[in-house]
């Protein structure tokens, strides 16, 4: 398995290495023939410099969970504005890939215990994975529940095996469908959601159906944050 992950990991680390050389030189050489084909190749760079800095990150993460080592910081804040902002940080690689990225955010939920920056992993991790099987449409959305909050991640692509449900989140593992594997990946991206929901108090969990699409669900209870604290006076 970790002569599999170090194999997944250097071709990923690859791909968007390759394309940030590529445009960068093609830059220096003055290739790009006008302002909008220069402007192309900088979306590139700014788009595969993310998904560099998402893989690196996940490593590391991963690596610092395997040791113990890894902590997060719950501060009370604004959660529907953190996933937002991950939401809109994954736009344009999701746009690029042809992904029709939606969310249904309120601008109303009551403020929870969370790391932003950890929670942005959470969805940057959901997200790319969406990019990669969700069928070129993919939802975020958020409900108040009594308990707490839920964040939804659903998409309409290849769906997973109810039998593979549960193991998707072990690391390293990766699905058997054919069509799942022909998408490449470190098999380490769910393992580090699950143990990051449970960090704080939460949990993951999937609804899927091959060939149809799946749901994602992200629960942040109330209790870790004591009772429910509204952004605004009033606010419900």
């Amino acid at each position: 398995m970790k002569t599999s992950f170090a194999a997944s990991v250097s071709h990923e680390l690859r791909s968007p290495i390759t394309q940030i050389r590529l445009k960068g030189e093609a830059l220096q050489l003055g290739l790009p023939l006008d302002q909008d084909d220069r402007a192309r190749h900088y979306e590139v760079i700014v788009r595969e410099a993310e998904r560099l800095s998402r893989l690196v990150d996940n490593v590391l993460d991963f690596a610092a969970i395997e040791r113990g080592t890894k902590n997060y910081h719950l501060r009370l804040g604004d959660l529907g504005k953190t996933v937002q902002n991950a939401v809109d940080t994954m736009r344009m690689t999701m746009e690029a890939r042809g992904v029709d990225l939606l969310s249904r955010i309120p601008d109303d939920l009551p403020m929870v215990k969370h790391d932003s920056d950890a929670i942005a992993q959470v969805m940057g991790n959901l997200l790319s994975n969406a990019a990669k099987y969700g069928g070129g449409w993919v939802q975020v959305s958020a409900t108040l529940l009594p308990e707490g909050i839920q964040i939804e991640v659903a998409d309409h692509g290849i769906g997973i095996d109810y039998q593979e449900v549960e193991r998707i989140f072990d690391k390293f593992y990766r699905s058997s469908d054919p069509e799942a594997r022909r998408r490449k990946g470190t098999g380490i991206g769910l393992a580090i959601v699950r143990y990051i929901m449970e960090a704080h108090g939460g949990q993951v969990s999937v609804y899927s159906t091959p060939g149809k699409g799946s749901v994602f669900h992200l629960f942040f209870p109330f209790a870790t944050s004591g009772r429910p604290i509204s952004k605004r006076p009033g606010a419900s």
